[in-house]
């Protein structure tokens, strides 16, 4: 995030509805994180802990080793040389980029499990790994420190739907209903039926996890950017890369409706980059889903 964005005042922070903390605790050990994923985020958080510390946490598993290193060699980060050990990818990635990476790698087959009859499975994950290049892609242009933090952040930025879609059915129906009914931003009807939003519940699982605050903050803020503090650049860049990848809008010429002028200035980028990384992410989407969730999801174009 910028220099200017960090220097921001930051509001005093806003505790988590009630509802929203309980009902993230009551999915959390039906979607657990594979071992060697929250094995992974206890090493990243120890200060003294060495990027080969986290190599061998990942080597562990080697599914998820596998997965990491065929995501570092794909399109998505197009390195000039293959990287073919886990010690080449945190030379590459730094201890924070393989954190993150193999999170990403671990997280569908967890998240899958509060799988529900209400939600388009197949369509969640078609919109939130393409939300994940599209955020990485912003996160390259604004000179973020970490691209890959952006990409985990757009790959679990909705995970608040599984949990209320498969815990509060009635109340998510309700939601859908109203929806239905009358036009209107959607959060407000999630904060007029639950008292929250899918946002809040979503920063709670991913705190439950004990992913940092980096990723819990922009996923509560992706509704409003302009309140994130610290973060407010990863949450505009959030917010951005979901609107950007929302296969329901209508695109001209392969770009998306515009967006408030105000959310790419907090984003630090430019509107007409919109094409451009749309151009990417379309071409590096099928490569991307297939290695995070191989045979798992039927493509649609």
């Amino acid at each position: 995030m910028s220099t200017q964005l960090k220097a921001k005042i930051s509001p005093a922070p806003v505790a988590a509805p009630v509802g929203a903390t309980r009902l993230a605790a009551s999915v959390r050990d039906i979607a657990a994180l594979p071992t060697a994923c929250m094995r992974v985020v206890q090493v990243a958080n120890d200060p003294a802990a060495s990027a080969g510390d986290i190599a061998e946490v990942v080597s562990c598993d080697p599914a998820l080793a596998a997965r990491a290193l065929r995501l570092v060699n794909s399109a998505a980060y197009a390195l000039p040389e293959r990287v073919s050990t886990l010690s080449g990818a945190v030379r590459v990635l730094g201890t924070d980029g393989l954190r993150d990476l193999a999170l990403a790698s671990g997280a569908i087959g967890a998240l899958d499990k509060l799988a529900s009859p209400l939600l388009d499975m197949d369509e969640f994950w078609r919109t939130s790994v393409h939300s994940a290049l599209v955020a990485r892609e912003l996160g390259a242009i604004s000179r973020h420190a970490h691209p890959e933090q952006c990409f985990l952040a757009g790959l679990l930025h909705d995970v608040g739907a599984l949990a209320i879609a498969s815990r509060e059915p009635e109340h998510w129906l309700e939601v859908q209903r109203r929806l239905e009914q009358a036009a209107g931003p959607r959060a407000g009807i999630e904060l007029e039926v639950f008292g929250f939003t899918r946002a809040d519940v979503g920063a709670e699982l991913l705190r439950a996890w004990r992913l940092p605050e980096a990723l819990v903050e922009p996923v509560r803020h992706i509704e409003r950017p302009a309140t994130a503090g610290d973060y407010i650049g990863d949450a505009a860049i959030l917010n951005i890369a979901r609107a950007l990848s929302s296969f329901d809008v209508a695109r001209a010429d392969g770009v998306a409706a515009p967006l408030p002028p105000i959310t790419w200035k907090l984003a630090g980028l430019a509107e007409h980059v919109a094409a451009e990384v749309l151009d990417q992410a379309d071409a590096r989407w099928f490569e991307v889903l297939e290695i995070l969730a191989p045979g798992g999801v039927q493509l649609r174009y």
